[in-house]
């Protein structure tokens, strides 16, 4: 960037262009540039003002707004431009408090202290504003009260008359700390006194937050009524107070039985102004009215609405308050409280600070806790502390290993004895891994150890199986099927037996097990089954039992959101719910449980009505959805947020129905309550994208730009992505071409990933089709209305070929029509091959001229293009960025972080094909340094590509020699299948000698300890006989045939065998 700013600004141009320059790149947003023309200017005028105060102000205020709350580069970033200014007499009042504002959103007091020295040296007096910020610097951890008092005492000395931002300010110190309410109180009544000033909306949301805090419910409602008395008695009052405000005092009023109080505030929010609310979200205005029935109808009891008043505030009631809110909370309320305080009053058992500090990694905790058992020092919170640890990690086996130490240490420290708690962990440890098999184990352990089993058991074990069947069953046997039904078992013996409650929770986990089941391949099939005739009987009652299981579920749901307790369900139950009928694709069903939902009286939030529309989107059924969305925002006044009408529009973009998804979006802007905006276009086009529609997708973004005035990259990435379902790379470049020259926009690595896969989705149709071609040309039988010329290149059907083909009824004629066409289809290949290659190397460095910084995926799809191209040479050259070679050819630096097992496999395919020797002899070198680098271990399919690429290139000697280091090379031992392919490169290479000391290296317990399969044996015993060694051919012939089941040794394998081949004979006999 830096010679591309030094280029655009000439030597000879006068100080108006300059600051042009500038304000240009700050209303384009390239903050980077402006500042490095700044800095050139700075540089090429050190002793001259070259820039405005105006410009260098503009500059300080867009760095100021990406200012975070901390002191970072950008931070440092405006210090020094302040520094600058101030010594080019560039900084006025203004420049000051920008950078003051930028010192408080950072709360750094040293920086703003260094501010205000400046200011003094050049004898600038700070205003009300310079101060505000100072103070708000103090707002840090408890609040730094005495030197936010001494500014606030200086600011009055000066002269300087505080604002209504010096007083936030102060307040905001305060409330940094507890114990605090009655100098914040003073501090507003002297300012309004003395200063005439009123509060603002954040003057009254601190204080009253600060008294609810404090449990200070009484002051909160004196102050607010003092507040109101500084307005006139009017119809409609500009009360300086968010409803959400009023709605948290009402709340703990009501929890008091303050019921004066609450209605006093609840007629406030009928007075106030509407203006005042305007802000305020639809969930404010539905607890408004929520709050105003429950005191209209005097009720304490019901949960909390806004605000949760703790029983710490009982201090400060009168003993008559006291008894009232006694009074009207209920039994069950109480006891819970009850429970709640015992519980903080109780030591915690979880989790041990002292052990978290010792060692943060598990590996350490375990050796912590090893040195503190064999001291005796250890108690129960530390192991409780590791196995929390084990639990979230997923480590079982640390996990249990801890446990049998926490039983043996409890026979001398009966303290120390695992409780249900420890259990849990272990349950833990097996859900998110999503192993079930030790599941029944642990929980058998825990009933013959007499715990007793609580909610956690239960919806821990849920969820094991919910992860079961989300990792696609870890590798088990048994089948989704069977998963369930384990642990609807295991939820039924719960409730019934160990007479556990249903909560929220396990209600969620019950809902998400039915979810995941539908989500698996073998769980739930929507499609009919027209013929069963081809079907077992076994099959048949599988997917009996299935459709029963399903049907069960379907109850299920409807009894428990129907009977439950109101105190057992939440939105995120009822979403769950509706997440299954989504997967189900139930609309009717779905429509149902929202009546349902209604009914009980709890709130669909966006994620409800979003999987609503889904449903409706994966059923076609886009009018319902349509409907139900007018119904909404006519009947019921609801406005459509963006995520809800954008997750609609995004799932008819996933279920490829871009035609709904306009018309959705259609529907939306035609309506006049939403105003369409970037994250609304884009889901239209993205649809149009998943089918391969370039046209269209232009189409919605040239009327998003006409529109919006502006396009953003992720809308051309949505483009390109209709390039890749098209094959077309040629459009994706122009896609490119247009990004390029747009102002404003700017390539990421998303879109030149997308454009290279558009040239791997060409490559691979273009060999599909010349092997169809192959095919086609030698099939006699070949019938013309059989083929599929859906995604057919026009190219090959173009010109005279087309014209020969469609007259040729001879097989002769035939075949000189094809010898004579295929030296220019085997051209034109070549020469699209070198179009590519070319494109995207041009790519690679428009990426490095653009800063743009390629990543795994694009490495791996430039190589995948020319691989399935056919382009040897154009692999090794693309891979050969990814090595830097030094002194010659034989020193090289992989850049590991870039290269993927495809890459590797590619290029090792490449170099095969072009006998390149050297380059395959030094790949084993290449894979050790990647291994070392990233720490991981190379695939099978790499390794034995490497294998058949020394084999191909008569180096099978460098594959015996690799055997011996190979756990130090790769990080694993050799497998037995690489032992067989070594066994069978020196059986090829005529090398039989080497066959016998690789066999036994593979068994020997000090190398590697493998133990041979049937292929093993057969490699060995074909060795012996190439030798004549008959002896011992027979004998591990014998031995093959002891430790290796007849099923496992192929007829084929016999075959490479003499005596399997006289084996083969005499059986026949």
């Amino acid at each position: 960037m830096a010679k591309d700013v030094d280029k655009s600004l000439p030597l000879d141009r006068g100080r108006r262009f300059y600051n042009r320059r500038v304000v240009e790149a700050l209303e384009k947003s390239d903050i980077n540039r402006a500042g490095a023309i700044v800095e050139t200017l700075h540089r090429r005028n050190p002793d001259k003002t070259v820039l405005w105060p105006y410009t260098y102000n503009l500059l300080l205020r867009h760095y100021c707004k990406q200012q975070k709350t901390i002191a970072n580069t950008n931070l440092a970033r405006i210090l020094a431009l302040l520094d600058v200014m101030v010594a080019q007499g560039c900084a006025d009042q203004a420049s000051y408090q920008v950078a003051m504002a930028a010192c408080s959103r950072a709360r750094h007091l040293p920086s703003a202290q260094r501010v205000l020295e400046k200011m003094e040296a050049v004898g600038q007096q700070p205003d009300a504003r310079i101060y505000g910020f100072l103070i708000n610097c103090c707002a840090r951890k408890q609040g730094k009260v005495a030197m936010a008092d001494e500014y606030f005492d200086e600011m009055l000395c000066t002269g300087v008359k505080p604002t209504v931002l010096v007083t936030n300010a102060m307040l905001r110190v305060y409330s940094r700390d507890s114990g605090r309410s009655k100098l914040m109180l003073d501090l507003v009544n002297r300012l309004r006194e003395e200063y005439g000033l009123v509060p603002d909306t954040v003057t009254t949301r601190t204080l009253v937050y600060y008294l609810l805090c404090e449990n200070d419910v009484d002051t909160a409602v004196e102050y607010l009524r003092r507040v109101v008395s500084d307005f006139p008695f009017d119809e409609a009052i500009n009360l300086p107070v968010k409803r959400q405000v009023m709605n948290s005092l009402i709340d703990a009023c009501r929890q008091r039985g303050d019921w004066n109080s609450a209605e006093y505030v609840c007629t406030l929010v009928k007075r106030t102004e509407e203006d005042n609310f305007a802000t305020d979200s639809s969930t404010s205005v539905r607890d408004t009215e929520k709050l105003e029935q429950l005191v209209v109808h005097r009720d304490a009891s019901s949960p909390s609405v806004a605000w949760t008043l703790k029983e710490q505030g009982l201090s400060r009631m009168s003993r008559g308050d006291r008894e009232t809110f006694f009074r009207n909370r209920n039994k069950e309320e109480s006891v819970q409280r009850a429970l709640e305080q015992m519980g903080q009053r109780a030591p915690v058992s979880r989790v041990d600070g002292s052990i978290e500090k010792l060692s943060v990694k598990l590996e350490g905790k375990l050796r912590v806790l090893d040195e503190m058992v064999q001291t005796k020092s250890a108690s129960a919170r530390e192991f409780n502390a590791v196995l929390s640890t084990c639990g979230r990690q997923g480590r079982l086996t640390d996990a249990v290993a801890v446990l049998d130490i926490m039983k043996k240490y409890a026979e001398s420290m009966a303290d120390c004895a695992p409780t249900t708690w420890s259990y849990n962990t272990l349950l833990n440890a097996c859900a998110v891994r999503g192993d079930i098999d030790q599941v029944e184990s642990i929980i058998n352990e825990m009933v013959d150890n007499d715990l007793l089993l609580d909610q956690v058991t239960m919806n821990t074990v849920l969820k094991a199986h919910t992860m079961n069947l989300k990792d696609g069953l870890n590798g088990s046997s048994q089948t989704p099927l069977t998963t369930v039904m384990q642990a609807l078992s295991f939820y039924e013996w719960c409730t019934e037996n160990q007479k556990l409650n249903t909560g929220a929770a396990t209600y969620y986990s019950l809902f998400r097990l039915f979810v995941t089941y539908l989500e698996t391949p073998d769980g739930h099939s929507s499609s009919p089954v027209e013929d069963d005739s081809g079907v077992s009987s076994d099959e048949k009652d599988t997917e009996s039992q299935e459709g029963e299981l399903v049907a069960w579920m379907t109850e299920f749901i409807t009894t428990a959101c129907r009977d439950a307790p109101l105190g057992s369900l939440d939105t995120g139950v009822f979403n769950s719910a509706f997440d299954f009928y989504h997967r189900l694709g139930d609309v009717d069903g779905s429509f149902a449980l929202f009546n349902l939902m209604k009914k009980r009286g709890v709130e669909p939030d966006d994620s409800t009505l979003g999987l609503m529309f889904a449903t409706c989107a994966s059923q076609q059924q886009f009018e319902v959805g349509l409907n139900f969305l007018d119904h909404l925002m006519t009947a019921e006044g609801y406005k459509p947020t963006l995520k809800v009408l954008s997750g609609a529009i995004q799932l008819c973009a996933n279920s490829k129905n871009p035609d709904g998804a306009l018309e959705l979006f259609r529907a939306i802007e035609e309506s006049g309550t939403y105003t369409p905006t970037v994250e609304t276009y884009e889901p239209v086009v993205f649809a149009y994208g998943r089918v391969g529609n370039v046209s269209s997708a232009w189409e919605i973004a040239n009327e998003m730009e006409e529109k919006l005035g502006r396009v953003s990259v992720s809308i051309y990435n949505r483009i390109l992505l209709a390039c890749v379902e098209a094959a077309l790379p040629g459009r994706a470049l122009d896609v490119l071409g247009v990004i390029r020259h747009k102002e404003g926009v700017r390539a990421d690595v998303i879109s030149f990933n997308t454009a290279l896969e558009a040239f791997v989705r060409a490559g691979e149709r273009a060999a599909w089709w010349r092997k169809n071609n192959v095919g086609w040309e030698e099939d006699a039988d070949f019938d013309d209305d059989n083929e599929d010329e859906e995604g057919l290149d026009v190219e090959y059907l173009d010109g005279k070929m087309t014209e020969d083909m469609a007259n040729v009824n001879d097989p002769n004629a035939l075949e000189e029509v094809r010898k004579k066409e295929t030296p220019d289809i085997e051209q034109e290949h070549l020469e699209k091959a070198l179009w590519a290659r070319v494109s995207i190397i041009d790519l690679l460095e428009e990426m490095q001229r653009s800063r743009v910084k390629p990543d795994m995926t694009t490495y791996e799809r430039a190589i995948a293009t020319c691989s399935v191209n056919e382009d040897s040479e154009g692999v090794i050259a693309i891979f050969d960025k990814l090595i830097d070679r030094k002194r010659g050819h034989q020193a090289v630096a992989l850049k590991s972080d870039l290269v993927s097992d495809s890459s590797f496999s590619a290029y090792l395919v490449a170099c095969t094909a072009l006998q390149d020797k050297d380059r395959i002899v030094e790949a084993p070198t290449l894979l050790h340094k990647w291994h070392t680098t990233t720490g991981q271990i190379p695939p099978e399919f790499v390794v034995m590509q490497l294998l058949d690429s020394l084999e191909g290139l008569g180096e099978w000697h460098s594959a015996v020699r690799m055997l011996p280091n190979w756990q130090k090379l790769f990080g694993v031992p050799p497998s037995v299948d690489v032992f067989n392919r070594v066994m069978e490169m020196c059986n090829c290479a005529g090398e039989h000698q080497l066959v016998a000391p690789i066999f036994a290296t593979m068994q020997d317990a000090a190398a590697y300890r493998i133990y041979p399969d049937a292929e093993s044996y057969i490699q060995r015993i074909y060795a012996e006989e190439q030798r004549e060694n008959w002896v011992a051919a027979t004998d591990l012939f014998v031995e093959m045939r002891k430790k290796c089941p007849s099923e496992g040794i192929s007829h084929q394998q016999l075959q490479k065998i003499a005596l399997g081949r006289y084996r083969l004979r005499q059986s026949q006999h």
